[in-house]
């Protein structure tokens, strides 16, 4: 009976494998996400290269289907893909002309009005430039003397009362 009452009394706490323990913290949120740096260099390398391989085979492609077209003379088929094409790329081309058109403009504004028949045919990174040029002045220099005397000596009889006191002690090294 004895080691009944032992057994009965010790209890050992019973850990089940489904139960899982919930670890606190300041942001429950946030996850690790953090991958070493040769891997992610390894990932995005790969990745690249792979998307290189996919526009590579989608031209090839491309080509692939225009020499069947033109083996099998469809060359409407060619011309309305090349023309749909056009199309497509004339409404960004015109977008960026007038973009082109009004900065050239506005920075053919900044400069003096005899100059911009001569400037309107640059381009606009070339006015951009010769306006940063002409807006960048180089600081001039004083060309007063400053505060360094030349090396003559102070003429006693010339200088006032002030002035005397002030450089008396130039005046003396200057005679010794």
């Amino acid at each position: 009976m004895s080691e009944d009452k032992v057994v009965e009394d010790v209890k050992t706490p019973s850990v089940d494998q489904n139960e899982k323990t919930d670890v606190v913290t300041g942001n429950d949120k946030t996850e690790d996400y953090s991958v070493p740096g040769f891997r992610f260099r390894e990932l995005n390398e790969k990745n690249k290269s792979l998307e290189m391989k996919i526009k590579e085979m989608e031209s090839e492609k491309k080509a692939m289907a225009e020499k069947e077209a033109e083996e099998k003379q469809e060359y409407k088929q060619l011309y309305e893909s090349v023309k749909e094409e056009r199309d497509r790329f004339a409404v960004d081309a015109e977008k960026f002309m007038s973009i082109e058109t009004a900065r050239k403009e506005r920075l053919l504004e900044s400069f003096p009005e005899g100059l911009r028949p001569k400037l309107e045919v640059l381009d606009s990174d070339a006015l951009e430039q010769m306006k940063n040029e002409f807006n960048n002045k180089v600081p001039r220099v004083d060309e007063s003397g400053g505060g360094v005397s030349s090396g003559k000596p102070l003429e006693w009889k010339k200088l006032n009362k002030e002035e005397r006191k002030k450089h008396f002690a130039d005046i003396m090294r200057g005679r010794n």
